[in-house]
């Protein structure tokens, strides 16, 4: 932060909103302890700090959020929680915008969803679109799915206060009568997998946790193979604590 800040231009520092993943809009109380700082040298080299010291900033706001700062603070939703299903609440989006200026922040960004498309070796040939199945592509393309997403979350995150009819409009025009059925449905659907990622979090990795295609964990025996390194010992699914354990309880 020093040397960004010595070169005279503006700073702004992006801390993960919730680990790598999405969860409910609110600033949480605590974090899990495999966050909480190692003091006493127990990391050396490259990680020292990041995996030792200054461990409690792997996600959140931690110790950033001093009055006297001289950087701007840009929250960033990774793509952990939600990659492939629709989602679409504006009471989640309208919550992301005020979340996101607290104590005088600068706003948030968010993955996208399909961030992870193609990635680690999951493409197909001739091309990146999601559905293998041709019969299944939206026309446009596989991102045309997600534009009441788009929608919402750029009127909501820039104006929490925003006129409804900015996406009911969007609603009606594509699916007539139906529109306020479908915006209901669509919004609590779309809280189910922030809850879920809170109360129960084996991995703050978006490489590993993917709630949306779980992957289990042993229930009885701890040495079974499973995804998750830092999840609390013994690895099984009763250990496993929740990404705000002041609030939740495993």
């Amino acid at each position: 932060i020093d040397v960004a800040l010595a070169t005279g231009m503006p700073v702004n520092i992006s801390p993960k909103y919730w680990a790598e993943h999405q969860a409910l809009p609110y600033h949480q109380a605590a974090i899990r302890e495999q966050e909480r700082s190692h003091r006493g040298g127990e990391k050396r080299g490259f990680m020292a700090f990041s995996g030792g010291s200054r461990r409690f900033l792997r996600y959140s706001y931690g110790d950033l959020m001093c009055e006297d700062r001289r950087y701007g603070m840009l929250y960033r939703i990774w793509a952990g929680t939600q990659r492939l299903l629709l989602w679409g609440d504006p009471a989640l989006a309208a919550g992301y915008g005020r979340c996101a200026s607290f104590c005088g922040c600068q706003g948030m960004e968010l993955c996208e969803p399909l961030t992870f498309k193609g990635r680690m070796g999951s493409g197909v040939p001739d091309g990146r679109d999601g559905y293998a199945d041709v019969a299944l592509r939206p026309e446009g393309g596989d991102w045309v799915k997600y534009l009441y997403t788009y929608r919402l979350v750029g009127r909501l995150l820039y104006n929490p206060g925003a006129d409804p009819e900015t996406w009911r409009r969007f609603l009606r025009s594509r699916y007539g009568p139906a529109a306020d059925a479908i915006e209901t449905a669509l919004a609590h659907a779309s809280r189910i997998l922030p809850l879920i990622t809170m109360a129960h979090h084996p991995s703050a990795s978006n490489n590993a946790y993917w709630p949306e295609i779980y992957t289990n964990m042993p229930i009885v025996d701890p040495e079974r193979p499973q995804p998750y390194r830092d999840t609390p010992d013994p690895k099984r699914f009763v250990t496993v604590s929740p990404l705000d354990p002041a609030l939740f309880s495993s």
